[in-house]
């Protein structure tokens, strides 16, 4: 892939190019937005660009003149990075932490100082076949406290040879310390077109990825998780009250619970408020079954139980009509 490739926030890729043409691109950023606008994707072409080799020179983030074209795809330094096997070059995330502790993924559901602190032994390291090292973390806004302290002596004495960018689905999230230090960079959400396309790459027929891109706010990430509940839903309707039931996990995986049951609401909200019911409803109807749809997200936050809140807002939509994408459920 190339920048050229990435969908959305054009005028914001086309800065990072000039700051990697120009050689100033700042020693710590933040890429902040909603989760699944491409800001993780972007930070890894940064990456890629500045490990590239496709023509002569030395590392344009760091003040040499650059190629427009990188990064290449093509030579080792890309196929390395791209890999996630280039000596200079870490994304700290939940594969990277459990990789490190020697734990699960699935249980990384923050990231603790034993990351930053490996990031740190080797962000001061000397680098190995690159003149400088760059570092993504990736959902830095789930860093516990220690983790973000630990970043931020980092952050107060900058290692010359590394730069830093953190990916944050909430900056609000962030010690202000933090923030405060970091060259900021805001994502916006995608165009409904944009995001379309990009569902079409995962085979995901013309009409309902229009569907999906009307009710999903600009994001990828949203828009495949409600692929998801759309494909679930449509296959088990004919359970009926029993539907409910089936799309929850074991009773034992409680956090999987909460989380399937708050995609759902979240789900049934957006196609309700963005009008995708057949038979239409009415203004009155919408708003009523979208404060309904709310408060049982509200029960949800205040440890009700998710099969009794599943089957409430599963049982009342069961008396509508189909997906307003041109099939029925």
């Amino acid at each position: 892939m190339s920048f050229d490739k990435i969908k959305g926030n054009q005028k914001l890729i086309n800065s990072f190019k000039d700051l990697l043409k120009d050689g100033s691109f700042p020693s710590c950023s933040l890429f902040y937005g909603q989760r699944g606008i491409g800001k993780f994707m972007t930070a890894f072409e940064i990456a890629k660009a500045h490990f590239c080799t496709q023509t002569a020179g030395e590392d344009a983030l760091f003040g040499e003149s650059r190629d427009e074209s990188r990064p290449c795809d093509k030579c080792p330094d890309c196929t390395r990075a791209e890999k996630r096997l280039h000596p200079d070059f870490r994304v700290v995330d939940a594969s990277f932490q459990a990789a490190l502790l020697d734990e699960p993924v699935e249980k990384q559901r923050a990231l603790k100082i034993d990351s930053l602190r490996e990031i740190a032994r080797f962000a001061y390291e000397k680098p190995y076949i690159s003149k400088h090292k760059l570092i993504i973390i990736d959902q830095a806004e789930t860093m516990t406290v220690e983790a973000q302290n630990s970043l931020l002596k980092i952050l107060e004495e900058p290692p010359e040879s590394a730069k830093i960018i953190l990916v944050s689905n909430d900056k609000n999230l962030l010690l202000p310390t933090i923030v405060s230090r970091a060259s900021p960079f805001r994502f916006l959400p995608l165009e409904n077109q944009d995001l379309a396309e990009i569902l079409g790459n995962f085979s995901i027929e013309y009409s309902q990825a229009q569907f999906l891109a009307d009710i999903s706010g600009g994001s990828v990430a949203k828009a495949l998780e409600f692929a998801s509940i759309l494909k679930e839903v449509k296959s088990k309707r004919h359970l009926g009250k029993l539907l409910a039931f089936s799309m929850l996990p074991p009773r034992s995986q409680a956090y999987e619970q909460r989380a399937k049951t708050a995609l759902v609401l979240d789900f049934l909200i957006s196609v309700t408020a963005a009008g995708k019911i057949n038979p239409p409803l009415s203004f009155s109807q919408k708003a009523a079954e979208v404060n309904r749809l709310l408060s049982y997200s509200s029960w949800l936050k205040h440890n009700v139980s998710p099969r009794v809140i599943m089957q409430l807002a599963l049982n009342d939509y069961l008396k509508f009509g189909d997906f307003a994408f041109g099939e029925k459920i």
